[in-house]
């Protein structure tokens, strides 16, 4: 079994309101102890960031460093913060 990887995407920024990571959404005790914890932690961690990604908080504030919509087609490509999980495909 590989590893689980690190949910980090290099935007490290600390929301004071929410106490998640703008990039990842972890908590700062979540980044601190990725590094000590097993795997079970880890895919724990994983699932708590999806469910914080789906929270009314993350998508309000999404919303509000989004900007306006584009017109027309998307040309997004996807990725970054909508990484499945380890294991999930």
């Amino acid at each position: 079994m590989e590893p689980v990887p690190s949910p980090c995407n290099s935007v490290c920024r600390m929301d004071a309101r929410t106490g998640w990571c703008e990039g990842c959404a972890r908590t700062l005790d979540e980044i601190a102890g990725w590094s000590t914890m097993g795997d079970d932690e880890k895919i724990v961690v994983w699932d708590e960031l999806a469910a914080r990604r789906a929270s009314d908080e993350w998508m309000m504030r999404a919303r509000a460093s989004a900007g306006p919509l584009p017109s027309g087609p998307s040309t997004l490509s996807g990725g970054g913060c909508g990484t499945p999980r380890p294991g999930v495909s």
